[in-house]
């Protein structure tokens, strides 16, 4: 082996131990992974150039109309009779225990983080809280505890006599009378709307249609009815467990980003926060006109649902049912790691992809030509210095014969 054939070999061993230390080095360095952080009560703000985003909750809105049918005086009042027509719609907003933002500064210096967020018309909208604290009473509490201290003590009065009872008054008659004519009183329809939002806790609802504008009309005591307007409840399949802890949703503590601390990064945790939704079973039960007709049949609780009218169960997609989830989006060394989820607009996963790609092998690719490049180079190099070596030779010994013969060489050897 040549010694300029050993300096090739050194040079080369230098470079690939380099290009090793090179590759560790970036592969602890070159991670990224996207980072979300949650808005809260006490983060009610996300950080500037993030990208927020919040899961839906639906709602129920169920309208009733009623027609009231009879009315008969009790000692608690007047007894609402009637039957009530049941119409049942999705109103979807935001949950507002449920938003995130796409923590857009989470990458290394070696990546380029792109993200996309696209919502639909009910994600833009903002929540309002008011609060009206009452002036008015401390004042006059105040004023009177005043006045009080000025006044001197008398002595307590003797109780007055508790009144007689007197039965309330009742207009029933008038009711029953505009109840038992012929032709349609508009005084007895009611249409009231009510919204539920049904959550784990809150898995049934009994519908009361609000008495007061025939309380008005009518001139009532105290109306009530003799039985719900509706009954609605929510069943959720067999075999699905809940996972209210989320185990592996875990925010890490905020890190200082600047020695003052003043510039904090937020707690976040990796990976895109998620939920499953669930289709459940609303089941619903109406007072219509053949349980109206059951005057006899008497409740023994509010939500007895005994006298009412069962209507076919509905499936419907709640999403506040489902179960929250984690997906990671990490890259590595040499990685591009990209995930698409597409959602209905109840939160309905439609789409869950995720792709992670290498680009390692095609850099050693790309790393191998050129090494076969710089090889190629060096051994032309070799060759040429090679063949100047014996051009030199050459001339040196033609010049060594001349002089031999008594000649004088001409020119110098290089």
């Amino acid at each position: 082996m040549t010694p300029f054939r050993k300096i090739i070999l050194v040079v080369g061993g230098t470079i690939l131990a380099a290009t090793f230390i090179f590759f560790l080095y970036s592969a602890f360095r070159d991670e990224a992974d996207l980072a979300v952080g949650q808005i809260t009560v006490d983060a009610p703000e996300y950080p500037q150039g993030s990208i927020p985003y919040s899961l839906p909750m639906k709602g129920l809105v169920i309208t009733t109309t009623t027609k009231i049918t009879g009315c008969l005086d009790t000692i608690s009042g007047e007894e609402i009779h009637g039957y009530a027509d049941l119409a049942i719609t999705d109103l979807i907003t935001i949950d507002s225990n449920r938003r995130y933002y796409i923590y857009y500064s989470s990458g290394s210096r070696g990546k380029d983080l792109s993200y996309a967020v696209e919502n639909f018309e009910n994600g833009t909208l903002k929540s309002v809280s008011t609060s009206i604290h009452d002036q008015v009473a401390p004042i006059t509490a105040a004023v009177i505890g005043s006045l009080l201290k000025l006044v001197p003590a008398l002595p307590p009065a003797p109780p007055a006599p508790p009144p007689p009872p007197t039965p309330p008054p009742s207009n029933c008659q008038n009711l029953q009378i505009a109840a038992t004519r012929r032709g349609d009183d508009e005084r007895l329809k009611i249409r009231q709307e009510n919204i539920w939002t049904p959550n784990e806790i809150d898995r049934s609802k009994l519908i009361y249609t609000d008495l007061s504008s025939l309380q008005r009309e009518f001139k009532l005591s105290n109306p009530h009815w003799f039985r719900a307007n509706a009954f609605l409840s929510v069943n959720t399949p067999e075999g699905i467990k809940r996972n209210s802890a989320r185990p592996d949703i875990i925010f890490s503590p905020g890190e200082c980003i600047d020695q003052s601390c003043q510039v904090k990064k937020p707690s976040l945790a990796k990976g895109l926060i998620l939920r499953d939704a669930v289709a459940v079973q609303l089941m619903s039960y109406v007072c219509d006109s053949r349980c109206d007709k059951l005057r006899n049949v008497k409740p023994m609780y509010e939500s007895d649902t005994q006298g009412l009218t069962q209507y076919p169960s509905v499936e419907k997609i709640l999403p506040q049912f489902g179960n929250m989830f984690l997906l990671p989006v990490h890259s590595g060394y040499a990685q591009d790691s990209s995930v698409n989820v597409t959602l209905t607009a109840d939160g309905l996963i439609t789409k869950l992809q995720i792709e992670t790609k290498s680009s390692l092998a095609a850099n050693i690719t790309a790393i191998g030509s050129n090494a076969g490049t710089v090889s190629s180079a060096l051994t032309s190099a070799e060759t040429t210095i090679t063949r100047a070596n014996k051009n030199l030779s050459d001339c040196l010994a033609a010049q060594k014969a001349v002089l031999a013969n008594g000649g004088v060489p001409i020119g110098t050897c290089h």
